[in-house]
């Protein structure tokens, strides 16, 4: 499979995923019709005000990409820049270009338009949006994983500063390059193996050269990794058990109940994502199993619609849905500006800015 068709299954599959699960985002599973999904039919939900658009979860990530674009390698400030920018305007119903943003998104990025330091803009939060946009990370540095994980902490701590939210979005970022990367193991115990390690990394690098950025002391054996644990199980289990399973774990450890594997809550949520993406046979199994499982479906959806992309590639998504998405040739045309940053390491301006995009096509 080409790298090529990774790249572009991964985002087109992030989008894809994020406008599936969006229209019944917060219902409980037993509320949510499987009839809505279809490979031959783009998803359809009766009711839904936005179907077939996706949310802030596939935004970000866009901003994130374009910030790559414009440096040809991360930049935090320059992604925190282009936050603000899509902040600014209509406050009504959306937050700038935004929508279905969360308030302590929306508090991040304000405090960075009061020329908050990045490091010190992120609030108390374990939740999953640090996450849900860092795909286009993981596919940059796909085989440069020494690099992927300081990202992936530094683009954290712009919107979230405790330890757990951040491990997460690592463990993501890993799992995805580990799809994308030629080098990396093929076997799911390999894959889990290196997953772990590079986590563990992380939290090293946290403790030595972030702990004055976060919000508390980093623990010494953060919650995250018995989660992580739970990995290896989910290889035997269907995705309903493994979704309980990781519910009760979560919960024990949170603030507030976690009654679904697929909460907000991180230590919930992406570690139930990362059981579906790489435990599924294909893209649609992926995303039908995580979104009839309820709860955050935009996000969770999204996180495995990356991951599941990375997996299977653009020949793995369903073709109508494809076809029928308004948007899927300028997400293309993102994967495309990011391959060739990738390929030549120069810089670019993007040629159709997702900010000046989202103003035209706003659903």
């Amino acid at each position: 499979m080409s790298n090529r068709s990774r790249i572009e299954g991964c985002l087109l599959g992030l989008a894809l995923g994020d406008s599936a699960g969006a229209p019944v985002e917060g219902k409980h599973p037993q509320d949510i019709s499987r009839s809505g999904l279809s490979r031959a039919q783009w998803p359809a939900f009766p009711g839904s005000k936005q179907a077939g658009w996706y949310t802030d979860d596939t935004q970000v990530s866009l901003l994130l990409l374009e910030s790559l674009l414009l440096s040809a390698q991360f930049s935090v400030d320059l992604f925190a820049e282009r936050l603000v920018r899509a902040s600014q305007g209509e406050r009504v119903k959306r937050f700038g270009i935004l929508r279905g943003t969360g308030v302590n998104f929306r508090n991040s990025v304000e405090a960075l338009a009061d020329n908050t330091p990045w490091n010190q803009s992120g609030q108390d939060s374990e939740g999953n949006g640090a996450a849900m946009r860092v795909a286009p990370l993981a596919l940059f540095y796909s085989n440069d994983r020494p690099r992927l994980l300081p990202a992936v902490i530094e683009q954290s701590l712009v919107t979230h500063r405790k330890t757990e939210g951040i491990l997460a979005a690592v463990a993501l970022a890993v799992a995805i390059s580990l799809e994308t990367d030629p080098t990396a193991p093929q076997s799911l115990d390999e894959k889990l193996r290196l997953l772990r390690n590079q986590v563990e990394l992380a939290h090293e690098t946290l403790m030595d050269d972030y702990q004055p950025y976060l919000l508390e002391t980093v623990p010494k054996r953060p919650v995250f990794f018995s989660m992580l644990d739970l990995l290896d199980e989910s290889m035997v289990k269907s995705t309903e058990e493994n979704a309980r399973m990781i519910a009760a774990k979560a919960h024990k450890s949170s603030r507030s109940p976690i009654r679904l594997g697929t909460e907000s809550y991180a230590l919930a949520s992406v570690t139930t994502a990362l059981a579906v993406g790489l435990n599924a046979k294909d893209w649609f199994d992926a995303i039908v199993s995580i979104i009839t499982l309820g709860g955050d479906t935009d996000t969770t959806a999204a996180m495995v619609g990356a991951l599941a992309g990375a997996r299977f590639g653009v020949q793995g998504l369903p073709q109508t849905w494809l076809e029928k998405a308004p948007w899927v040739p300028f997400i293309r045309a993102k994967a495309r500006e990011l391959e060739r940053v990738m390929t030549s390491g120069e810089a670019m301006l993007p040629t159709n800015d997702v900010i000046d995009y989202e103003a035209a096509h706003q659903p």
